[in-house]
């Protein structure tokens, strides 16, 4: 009798132990894999595009002779040109002349370049340090509706001997690279 009792305590010690277990595993597996429900959530970042308004990205500097800054609008090399934005985003933009094919002679600190929006002058710079064929005229610029830039290349007078830099050329394209603002 005393024999059968053990079996049955350990009967019953076993079936609450495998029970215990089970219940364990459940519960774990019920906490782990449980979830949540949420309303649907959509993000939308909008449409970045940009147009350039012109027939051609080309500017061309040929024919210049040294002027003096007030005189850049009717006889430095001139080209005006519009970015306008046609998608539903702000735009921030790098403006770059890039593919720049230039004669040595004009890699001078007296072969200037200056850009504007409308009357004010957005940045102005020269030749001098052109070695990778690229020049940035603007950086972090806004495009939000429609912008229009001119863009004038000139030799700038120092009333001094400037030949070498007379009768040479340039030729270079107009770069955008906008990103969402």
């Amino acid at each position: 009798m005393v024999e059968a009792k053990v079996d049955t305590d350990k009967k019953i010690f076993f079936i609450i132990l495998l029970v215990s277990l089970i219940g364990g595993i459940l519960g774990t597996y019920s906490y782990f894999s449980s979830k949540s429900e949420a309303e649907n959530q959509t993000i939308n970042t909008g449409t970045l595009s940009l147009e350039f308004d012109d027939s051609t990205p080309i500017v061309n500097a040929k024919n210049l002779s040294p002027i003096d800054k007030d005189m850049i609008d009717g006889k430095a090399a001139k080209k005006i040109f519009k970015i306008k934005n046609t998608g539903n985003v702000a735009s921030v933009a790098t403006l770059q002349l890039t593919d720049i094919t230039i004669a040595e002679e004009l890699k001078s600190p007296y072969f200037i370049w200056t850009l504007y929006s409308g009357d004010s002058q957005i940045s102005e710079g020269d030749f001098s340090k052109l070695s990778d064929g690229t020049i940035e005229l603007a950086n972090s610029i806004d495009i939000v509706n429609e912008n229009e830039y001119t863009l004038y290349i000139w030799i700038k007078n120092i009333n001094g001997e400037q030949d070498d830099l007379q009768g040479k050329e340039l030729s270079a394209k107009i770069s955008v690279n906008a990103v969402q603002a």
